[in-house]
């Protein structure tokens, strides 16, 4: 015999009963979610812009900070490169015979033979012009040849290097033969603002006493004993960097001691003293 099972009171559903009402206690989850209001959704946006900014603030101040220190970098490499060629030919300026006491006393190495070639020259600029400097040396047969500021080889015995700073502002640096130049001035390095010459001269006295000053632009050659003679040049560059420097105020001090508004621009001086080898 089958058995059945009666089904409890509320699940067993008529044509005359009524659906069962399920408590609002019972009713599923879902139907209890409620959505963000709008003061909550705009505490969540702001929260959200806010946290953006501050990301997009330390990565803009990460790249100024890296784009600053390579620029530091740049212009203090191009600076040591750039003294580096010029203090080369300022030391090896000018001639010398060595005074042979005795025939192993060594060899007559260089020698000019117009004693009265001017060594060192230049032109003062003045203002916020850039100085030039020529140097001339002379190399015996017994030596070798001669190197110009690029390291190309130079036949001639004399030549002349004459350092300026063109308008786009490069140093540049021309090999000169006889008074010829023998190509166009080539640039050695870029954003020098400008080149300060400045000469040490010497001058003794009748009692064989030397005294030293300081000049900017070098005395005229003399083959007159006592006169005064260039026994080392002082070079001085202002460096100016490429980038923008946003919201940076202040000042800095330029060659000739100026103080000077930095104009939103990364500024550097670089100075050093040769002396000549010859003097």
């Amino acid at each position: 015999m089958p058995m059945f099972h009666r089904l409890p009171p509320l699940l067993t559903r008529g044509p005359n009963r009524p659906a069962p009402s399920w408590p609002a206690a019972s009713l599923p989850h879902r139907l209890q979610q409620h959505g963000l209001s709008l003061l909550e959704l705009l505490v969540a946006i702001t929260l959200g812009v806010m946290v953006i900014a501050a990301a997009l603030g330390t990565l803009l101040m990460s790249r100024a900070v890296t784009s600053t220190t390579g620029e530091v970098a740049s212009l203090q490499q191009d600076a040591a490169y750039a003294l580096t060629v010029m203090g080369r030919l300022i030391r090896q300026a000018g001639a010398l015979e060595p005074v042979q006491e005795s025939p192993f006393a060594g060899l007559p190495m260089m020698a000019f033979e117009d004693r009265a070639v001017p060594i060192v020259t230049g032109r003062q600029g003045g203002g916020n012009e850039s100085d030039s400097l020529t140097v001339a040396t002379q190399s015996g047969s017994r030596v070798g040849v001669n190197v110009d500021c690029f390291g190309n080889t130079v036949s001639a015995r004399e030549f002349s290097a004459v350092f300026a700073v063109n308008d786009s502002q490069q140093l540049t640096c021309q090999t000169v033969v006889d008074g010829k130049a023998l190509a166009a001035a080539q640039p050695l390095v870029a954003n020098v603002s400008k080149l300060q010459v400045r000469y040490r001269i010497a001058q003794r006295d009748a009692a064989g006493r030397d005294s030293l000053s300081m000049a900017s632009e070098p005395p005229p050659s003399s083959t007159l004993v006592g006169a005064p003679r260039v026994v080392a040049v002082e070079l001085c560059l202002e460096m100016e960097g490429n980038e923008r420097l946003q919201g940076v105020a202040g000042s800095w001090t330029n060659c000739a001691g100026e103080s000077v508004e930095l104009q939103q621009r990364l500024r550097r001086v670089y100075r050093n003293v040769f002396y000549l080898r010859t003097a």
